[in-house]
């Protein structure tokens, strides 16, 4: 095979070449590419059509363009090696010696042809050198490619060393007319090294990315045995549901927490743990997550026995790569013994405001949710100009029957009064209280006189069924109570205060009166 046609082969295949890098590395990343090699190819295609067409006694500007280009590619081929073995030509660099050999080119123009051959020669074999010791130097290790490849640029550097020599001072150092020789060898070995190095730096570039790949999935693989053992060991328990809040995984914590082994939840939906009155809150949680909203709650869960278990639910809606809904992941903390310590709280909290407010000995309600209760309800009738009354109820005699007694039955008589008067009321909005000592005092919203007088007459009555010995009374020997009843159209312009006052003026005048009645004021 002639040395035109070894040129034009070489030309068709370095554009081959390149329009297959082009190819394969578009709309790669750039860790996937390998910079300079397309347009390495490019350049050496180009540089040996030229050669080919400007036939075996090039005009000086097309020789001199041609060597350019083709020193260009060369150098360029040289960086794209380096890029490989991880050893990085800056920019600078390459822009740098690329403007040199362009001026290096043009210099030759002033000098003879068979010098400018060498020292295009020259030049080629300095840019097959470096890549070799780069090559040599750095890269994967006991890699055989490397050195098949880092061999092909000497045997490259060798043969246009060589050709550099021929041609020096008119082949004053090889006596021999070897440029016709090298002028013949030269293309097919080019051409042959052409393959070698092309798919030496395929395979070594593949054996890079592949080393690389198994160390990504090396590390992917330790990074996912932490996370598993993160997952499995963590205090918290971490599900994964699919778009259909079906529960694709679970770990070892939640299937405890609820009772359930792994295997039982895998696979079930996630409602089937919402107790049935709370199935509205499962809804809520899930319309959320389908609209891309995060949400921390708390919830109580169902185990596998039938109780219930709170747990704080942080859960993340997970986007498939259209932005749609996929699934969501959650932890779960469990907060058990937290809200357990809560409730008892809240119901502690509960007692002792209703122990603040409640008589201990007759269990009524004492002043102070008197003042309070009082004050509401004078305030909602005043905006309607209703009644109320208030009744003021006093055992009569009782000093004398604690005397003659003792305190102790003296508290049980008080708890029985109590309840008598409790048992005649039956609205809601009526209120009870142990005004102090022996007295009582009733609250009835909405209540005239006539209606309240009806009620303390029941009182009055009930107790005296009651037939409670009292010895020492100076009306009867039985106990006896005296009631004073105030009624009023409530009014903004009058104190709720002031209806005790005239209840209690009504009291010392049914006392004053003989005791055992009722007066009204």
């Amino acid at each position: 095979m002639d040395a035109p046609t070894t040129l034009l082969l070489l030309s068709i295949a370095s554009f081959i070449f390149c329009s297959l890098l082009f190819i394969f590395q578009y709309n790669k990343s750039e860790q996937q590419k390998i910079p300079y090699w397309t347009i390495a190819k490019f350049l050496q295609g180009l540089g040996s059509l030229l050669l080919y067409y400007s036939g075996p006694s090039p005009e000086t500007i097309t020789g001199i363009l041609s060597s350019t280009i083709l020193l260009l590619g060369c150098s360029y081929e040289g960086w794209a090696a380096c890029y490989i073995t991880e050893y990085r030509v800056t920019k600078r660099t390459h822009l740098t010696i690329s403007a040199l050999t362009i001026a290096v080119c043009l210099l030759t123009i002033f000098i003879s042809p068979m010098d400018r051959d060498a020292v295009v020669f020259a030049l080629h074999s300095t840019f097959y050198l470096i890549p070799c010791l780069v090559l040599l130097n750095f890269g994967i290790r006991h890699s055989s490619l490397k050195y098949i490849l880092s061999g092909g640029f000497l045997c490259l550097t060798i043969l246009y060393s060589i050709g550099s020599l021929s041609y020096m001072s008119g082949g004053i150092i090889f006596q021999f007319h070897t440029e016709n020789i090298i002028k013949q060898i030269l293309p097919f070995s080019t051409f042959f090294m052409f393959i070698v190095i092309s798919f030496s730096m395929l395979l070594l570039a593949k054996e890079k990315i592949d080393i690389k790949f198994n160390k990504a999935k090396s590390s992917l693989e330790a990074t996912e045995s932490q996370y598993q053992m993160i997952v499995e060991t963590a205090s918290e328990g971490i599900m994964m549901l699919d778009r259909n809040f079906t529960l694709t995984y679970v770990n070892q914590r939640l299937a405890d927490i609820l009772g359930y082994s792994r295997e039982e939840m895998t696979g079930t939906l996630f409602y089937n743990y919402f107790h049935t009155e709370q199935i509205h809150q499962f809804k809520e949680q899930t319309c959320k997550s389908k609209l891309g909203q995060d949400a921390v709650y708390e919830q109580c869960l169902k185990k596998k026995d039938g109780s219930t278990h709170w747990m704080l639910i942080s859960a993340k809606s997970i986007a498939d790569g259209n932005g749609k809904f996929s699934g969501s992941f959650a932890m779960l903390t469990d907060i058990n013994d937290r809200k357990n310590f809560e409730d008892k709280l809240q119901d502690l909290n509960t007692k002792l405001a209703e122990t603040s407010i409640t008589d201990s000995l007759t269990g009524l309600y004492n002043r102070r949710h008197l003042d309070d209760r009082l004050k509401t309800e004078y305030n909602r009738l005043s905006r309607n100009n209703l009644y109320i009354s208030i009744m003021l109820i006093d055992i009569d005699y009782f000093k004398k029957y604690n005397d003659y007694y003792g305190h102790v039955a003296g508290d049980e008589c008080l708890k029985k009064v109590s309840r008598i008067i409790v048992d005649c009321f039956f609205r809601p909005s009526d209120l009870v209280v142990r005004f102090g000592g022996e007295e009582f005092l009733c609250v009835l919203p909405e209540t005239d006189a006539s209606g309240a007088l009806h009620i303390a007459e029941k009182i009055r009555t009930m107790i005296i069924k009651a037939n409670i010995e009292h010895n020492k009374s100076e009306i009867c020997n039985i106990l006896t109570v005296s009631t004073g009843i105030y009624s009023v159209v409530c009014s903004p312009s009058t104190e709720p205060s002031s209806c005790i006052l005239a209840a209690d003026k009504a009291l010392y005048a049914a006392k004053s009166n003989g005791r055992n009645r009722i007066e009204v004021a």
